[in-house]
């Protein structure tokens, strides 16, 4: 019981991040309102832990649930029964078809892709011997037709380096979604998975922009590797007026903003309306700068 209680007051102190395998992540309750049914579709789904704490803060009036592997979608199907939630025992991909997906010791490490099974960054993390299991793939837009869903207000996508083949496959459906939670890492830690720069050119260019990133997994030497991000569907539906310039940030338009609070450190993110950065300058400019809000001091890092 004291445990518990000394990591809610960290939590609270320190500004921990939330974990969607327990709570509702804070930056969803920050940005997303709730007074309006959602339809909400979690791919990578595996426990179902990001729909079910979605449905104690949320009006969730339907919901799709996407898991490749057989017997966690088995559990998710005695749980989330019809008619609001459907399961679907696929992985979603960027083709419809047959494809080998590889399974680690630790369940939730397992993708579509191969792990870098040796870097020191992965060093904690119990990958043991990997298994190949044959999944059927399929696109979200494929998915969708058939659930009946003719636009998503939620859409979480948590597959392990995986993420540009769901978002490629997600064309049509994504011009009907609200917001997306997505995972995504910092290094490559599958073979040929995309990093942060690569999902947020992705998302611009279907329409959508970053709300706020949230820290997920970290090396032992405290480096960040994953964070989840939330994007938010522009009203205009198009590119951010900034993207195609070359006197600005071509990869990731704006300034992230890493606040100094212990071992959880919470990120911000400035638009690129800022100031203007020349893209040719080799090294990378870091810069305090003040925030308004609790007067506190913030180490702004512009990502060339």
């Amino acid at each position: 019981m004291l445990s518990r209680l000394k990591q809610r007051i960290k939590r609270i102190v320190y500004g921990k991040p939330a974990s969607w395998r327990d709570e509702v992540p804070r930056a969803i309750l920050r940005h997303v309102p709730s007074e309006r049914p959602f339809c909400v579709v979690d791919i990578g789904a595996h426990d179902g832990d990001f729909t079910r704490a979605f449905s104690t803060k949320f009006h969730v009036t339907k919901a799709l649930l996407i898991e490749a592997l057989p017997h966690k979608e088995e559990k998710l199907r005695a749980e989330f029964k019809p008619p609001k939630p459907t399961v679907a025992e696929c992985a979603a991909s960027d083709r419809t078809g047959l494809a080998d997906f590889e399974m680690n010791e630790d369940e939730a490490t397992s993708s579509l892709l191969k792990t870098h099974r040796h870097p020191p960054e992965l060093s904690a993390v119990s990958l043991g011997t990997p298994t190949s299991l044959a999944v059927q793939t399929r696109t979200l837009d494929d998915i969708a037709i058939e659930a009946g869903l003719s636009a998503i207000d939620m859409l979480k996508i948590d597959v392990q380096g995986a993420e540009a083949q769901v978002l490629a496959g997600a064309s049509q459906i994504l011009n009907r979604t609200r917001f997306v939670w997505i995972e995504f890492s910092f290094k490559p830690l599958y073979e040929n998975s995309p990093t942060f720069f690569d999902i947020f050119a992705q998302m611009d260019a279907a329409g959508f922009g970053l709300l706020e990133l949230t820290p997920e997994f970290h090396a032992p030497n405290r480096e960040m590797l994953q964070a989840d991000g939330l994007f938010f569907r522009r009203r205009n539906g198009g590119r951010s007026s900034n993207a195609d310039s070359t006197a600005r940030v071509r990869a990731c338009p704006g300034i992230f903003l890493f606040r100094n609070a212990g071992c959880f450190p919470r990120i911000s993110w400035l638009p690129p309306e800022l100031p203007e950065y020349d893209n040719d300058r080799q090294a990378t400019p870091v810069r305090h700068v003040r925030c308004s809000l609790f007067a506190r001091r913030f180490r702004a890092v512009i990502f060339p």
